[in-house]
C-alpha cells in the first residue's frame, strides 16, 4: 500500500487507520510489515517538457482519439516518425535508436526541438484543434 500524506501545521500526520487496517487485514496475523516514511522529491521540469506534455500532447491526443495514458507511448512513436529512426535487422525499433527528447540527458538542439513540437501542433490543426503558444498558457 502506498499513499501519500501531507503534515498539518503542527508537522504532525493524520493516518486514516481503517483504510490501513483494511489492508493489514488481508494478510495473516503476526505478519510483519516494513513502514517508511520518505519525504517527497519536487520535480522541476523545463518549460519546453511542461508546454509538451500539459499542453500539446493532450490536444494532439483528442485530435486522434487517444485516450490520455497513452501519451508517452504514442510520444515514442512520434519520435520515431520525426527523427526516422531505421529499425534493426529485426525489424525491432531498438530504444538506444530512439533520441531523448525532454530529459536531462537529450543532445537534442533546441531548435529540433522546437520543430518537433510545431510538427505536431501541425498535425492537431490538420484536424481542427487549436494549440495555444507557450506564451498564451
Amino acid at each position: 500500500m502506498k499513499f501519500k500524506i501531507k503534515s498539518d501545521n503542527n508537522r504532525k500526520i493524520n493516518l486514516n487507520m481503517a483504510a490501513i487496517n483494511t489492508y493489514v487485514g488481508r494478510y495473516k496475523a503476526e505478519t510483519e510489515f516494513e513502514v517508511e516514511v520518505v519525504r517527497r522529491k519536487v520535480t522541476v521540469s523545463s518549460p519546453m517538457r511542461r508546454y509538451f506534455f500539459g499542453v500539446v500532447m493532450p490536444i494532439f491526443l483528442e485530435a486522434y482519439g487517444y485516450d490520455p495514458d497513452e501519451s508517452l507511448i504514442l510520444h515514442e512513436r512520434l519520435k520515431i516518425v520525426f527523427f526516422g529512426v531505421p529499425v534493426d535487422n529485426h525489424g525491432v525499433y531498438r530504444k538506444k535508436d530512439i533520441p531523448s527528447i525532454f530529459g536531462d540527458d537529450s543532445d537534442v538542439p533546441i531548435e529540433k526541438k522546437q520543430q518537433y513540437i510545431e510538427w505536431i501542433v501541425r498535425k492537431s490543426s490538420a484536424e481542427g484543434y487549436y494549440t495555444p503558444d507557450p506564451g498564451q498558457t
